[in-house]
């Protein structure tokens, strides 16, 4: 099972500026509005794991952990994008060298010189892009935009505009994705 640990760096800047978001929304940000900001913020980081989820990039470096329970497994595939540098594997409470992990960072997949058996750890850090593609982009904030024209009709709002998904998919990492 693989849990999300949190953001790699919490302070670290959105992919999209709240100050972006608000002038494509045509909304004048008073400096004293903290929570118009937040509100956008939220919308924002909301739309970024919609296109996440999508598109199997993460756009805000995150952490994640998974245990499972293997029986002589050369590789296992985990979310793509892994950061090599800050990957750690271990099989029955004994660490993995990284001399015998071979990482397609790209695929999100790992292979083993040995076989793994039994309870396996495995942390690792995403890595994001360095900007949004001009899709990811649109995408993210037509959904910020949609959800905020609706924020006051109560209950939940779980739908998409149209073309957001037409959007993300077309930025999408090939489930196939292998060297």
């Amino acid at each position: 099972m693989t849990v999300c640990l949190g953001p790699a760096n919490p302070t670290a800047p959105l992919p999209v500026s709240v100050n972006l978001v608000a002038d494509y929304l045509g909304i004048f940000l008073d400096p004293g509005d903290a929570q118009g900001e937040m509100t956008i913020k939220a919308l924002t980081m909301a739309a970024l794991d919609y296109a996440e989820a999508l598109t199997g990039r993460d756009y805000v470096g995150k952490i994640y952990r998974t245990r499972m329970r293997t029986a002589n497994q050369t590789t296992l595939r985990l979310r793509p994008t892994l950061d090599t540098a800050n990957l750690s594997v271990s099989a029955n409470g004994t660490s993995v060298p990284s001399a015998e992990i071979d990482v397609w960072a790209g695929a999100g997949v790992l292979s083993f010189a040995q076989p793994l058996s039994g309870d396996v750890l495995i942390d690792w850090r995403t890595i994001t892009p360095a900007a949004l593609m001009p899709a990811e982009e649109a995408a993210i904030m037509l959904l910020v935009q949609h959800w905020w024209n609706r924020r006051d009709q109560g209950g939940i709002v779980n739908d998409a505009p149209y073309g957001v998904r037409d959007l993300l998919r077309s930025c999408a990492i090939p489930v196939a994705a292998m060297r």
